[in-house]
């Protein structure tokens, strides 16, 4: 509210963030507040959808499962040490 009163355009970059332009249809009368949070939740999960397929594809991504890896740190650092080489 604070940033539309102070004349951030609704089309401007910052504005179409997930959370801002759903609050600010909701803040205009376009939907209602709980509409605007249940859009917020489902981009949010859209987006680290979108997120995890891009790193599933990138093979340069080391994947660590924290319950099969007994020393987290010392596999991390073993996979960086074998990047430099």
């Amino acid at each position: 509210r604070r940033l539309r009163d102070r004349g951030v355009a609704p089309k401007t970059t910052a504005m179409q963030a997930i959370g801002y332009k759903e609050l600010a249809a909701a803040l205009e009368g376009k939907c209602s507040r709980e509409q605007a949070v249940s859009q917020i939740k489902q981009a949010s999960r859209n987006y680290a959808k979108r997120q995890l397929t891009w790193f599933r594809r990138n093979e340069a991504i080391h994947w660590l499962d924290v319950d099969e890896c007994k020393d987290l740190p010392a596999e991390a650092m073993r996979l960086l040490s074998k990047q430099d080489n």
